[in-house]
């Protein structure tokens, strides 16, 4: 969802140089991993439910920080979506 009025909220749709790289099914493709890959790392740490995540990505930055660095870790460990993350021109945050 987009946080302005008359702008889109699709971000593939905001950033046509870069969605141009990938078909549909490649944005769908790398969209369902990295929500895979978040989704384990929440799993992994105990982590379900609004509060918990809250506490745990925003008020907590030790185990924020713990959560991207696993995230990370993760996403290295995954060559397809390397692969679709370097097409779209997009590298691991540091």
């Amino acid at each position: 969802m987009a946080n302005r009025l008359g702008v889109s909220g699709n971000w593939f749709e905001a950033h046509p140089p870069e969605a141009a790289r990938l078909s549909s099914a490649e944005r769908k493709q790398y969209a369902d991993a990295i929500e895979v890959h978040y989704q384990a790392v929440l799993t992994a740490n105990g982590i379900s439910g609004a509060e918990q995540h809250y506490q745990a990505t925003i008020v907590d930055r030790q185990r924020s920080d713990a959560l991207r660095s696993q995230f990370q870790q993760r996403i290295q460990g995954d060559a397809a979506l390397l692969e679709l993350m370097g097409r779209l021109g997009k590298a691991l945050p540091a």
